[in-house]
């Protein structure tokens, strides 16, 4: 499976997703009102993932893979997630989080970050709940 289509799993009763790697689309709304999808996992071959495509989803966990930002200065996926994401866990191969990626996460609490991260985009965690997060990193800090 390399994409998904616009709407496919749109209101189903789905509660983890796991996208394997060689997954390349999320598109438009595919997963727009899967309101018990609580973990996704994004691998790192993802070369179009629309903002829209997790809208009214109430995911806690995201295992994120993909290593550079696919957004620019735009919108990315989990951009006001409106206080569902608790816990991000970034993998191996992941080089930078993305402009806004989880702006206005209010309910985060636990940020995994790999060694392989080597740039945090501006904002992205801009008024997420900074205070209370967890944030464990596997490498030292310079």
């Amino acid at each position: 499976m390399k994409k998904l289509n616009a709407y496919c799993l749109s209101g189903t009763g789905i509660t983890t997703l796991t996208l394997p790697e060689g997954f390349t689309t999320l598109p438009t709304d595919a997963l727009q009102g899967c309101t018990r999808l609580t973990t996704i996992t994004l691998p790192s071959t993802i070369s179009k993932f629309n903002y829209t495509g997790l809208t009214g989803s109430k995911i806690s966990t995201i295992n994120y893979n993909i290593p550079y930002s696919l957004w620019g200065t735009s919108y990315p996926p989990f951009y006001d997630a409106r206080g569902t994401i608790q816990v991000i866990n970034f993998g191996d191969g992941v080089k930078e989080v993305p402009y806004r990626m989880f702006y206005n996460s209010t309910k985060l609490t636990t940020v995994r970050v790999s060694t392989s991260v080597s740039n945090f985009l501006q904002e992205a965690f801009y008024t997420s709940s900074s205070a209370k997060v967890k944030a464990y990193y596997e490498g030292t800090v310079d």
